[in-house]
């Protein structure tokens, strides 16, 4: 009945001296609700269980976790894939979001990130948004923190803050 979130570090609201998974109601994220008519059927298999997602505005990789398949080697593969291409020993940035899909089968979306905030975060007082993005945020529910920005918040700024916090089209080639 739950999607599970975690936020990597500076990847929305992290805290770096702690990790933790967060839960929330299935059906709630647009991703995860709307994942097998608008998201599951565009997937592209890299190799068994792990799959990229080409029509997001920000590339997604998910992971089908089986019941009787141990995933954690295909898991640690891609992390330590990501932080190559990342040229980092730190824990690379991206978000994760989690549910189950059947009673034996899950599936993980791992969003790596670029940036922990967008320009519009720092922006002047007219242009600035309060907008720091987590996982449910880059899962499509984007939370603004006043009224205001909820107000200005329109599809077009979205979009173009998911793209902007997100790793290019590059390099999740790259990463494939």
């Amino acid at each position: 009945d739950y999607a599970l979130f975690y936020n990597g570090p500076l990847c929305g609201a992290s805290a770096p001296d702690h990790q933790h998974f967060q839960a929330g109601s299935k059906g709630i994220v647009p991703i995860e609700a709307n994942w097998t008519t608008d998201y599951e059927p565009h997937l592209q298999r890299i190799f068994h269980g792990l799959y990229y997602l080409p029509n997001y505005p920000m590339p997604v990789f998910a992971l089908y976790c089986h019941r009787d398949i141990d995933t954690i080697p295909f898991f640690k593969q891609f992390y330590q894939t990501l932080q190559s291409v990342e040229d980092t020993a730190e824990e690379p940035m991206m978000n994760l979001i989690g549910w189950q899909k059947s009673p034996k089968e899950q599936i993980i979306l791992i969003i790596p990130r670029s940036k922990h905030r967008p320009d519009v975060y720092f922006g002047n007082n007219k242009e600035q948004m309060f907008i720091s993005p987590g996982a449910i945020d880059v899962g499509g529910l984007l939370i603004t923190i006043n009224k205001e920005d909820f107000n200005r918040l329109t599809a077009h700024k979205a979009y173009s803050i998911l793209q902007e916090v997100g790793i290019t089209q590059k390099k999740a080639q790259s990463i494939i």
